[in-house]
């Protein structure tokens, strides 16, 4: 998908590449409060995210070249890292729904681990606030995406 990206971006405009992404990486995930299964698991939790994501990263990445052309490593570098630190915290924030408490899984005789019902029951509600949170941030920072005003 990434390879996709530029000529997609090239295509429709960076903004609307970005704008599309980010609205279907919000509301895809939420598909799953109506139709919960494997499928449904796997094509609205993982492949629509996973690709909203891979298609705006490298627009993403040209819009802020484009601002700073002369510091194309530092920019790189900082998109990467801040990238990066939306994963933590992504992570971070969705322990924390899911087991507030920290509670220890529970070992059945064969040696497997199993969460309590109080918090299998919550991964849903997790996934939908981390999704409204993520996905918020996600289509704002798209309307915040402006073109840069050469200066002579």
């Amino acid at each position: 998908m990434v390879l996709l990206a530029t000529r997609f971006s090239s295509y429709l405009g960076y903004k609307t590449v970005i704008r599309i992404c980010a609205v279907l990486f919000t509301l895809m995930p939420l598909v799953l409060n109506f139709k919960f299964n494997f499928v449904t698991l796997a094509v609205f939790f993982v492949f629509f995210p996973i690709t909203c994501f891979s298609l705006s990263a490298i627009p993403i990445i040209n819009c802020l070249w484009s601002q700073f052309p002369k510091d194309l490593n530092k920019v790189s570098g900082a998109a990467i890292l801040f990238f990066s630190l939306g994963m933590i915290t992504w992570n971070i924030i969705f322990f924390k729904v899911v087991n507030p408490d920290n509670l220890k899984a529970d070992i059945d005789e064969e040696n497997q681990a199993y969460f309590s019902n109080e918090i299998t029951d919550r991964l849903l509600t997790a996934t939908n606030v981390i999704f409204v949170i993520a996905g918020s941030l996600y289509i704002g920072g798209s309307f915040l995406i402006q073109k840069k005003i050469e200066v002579k």
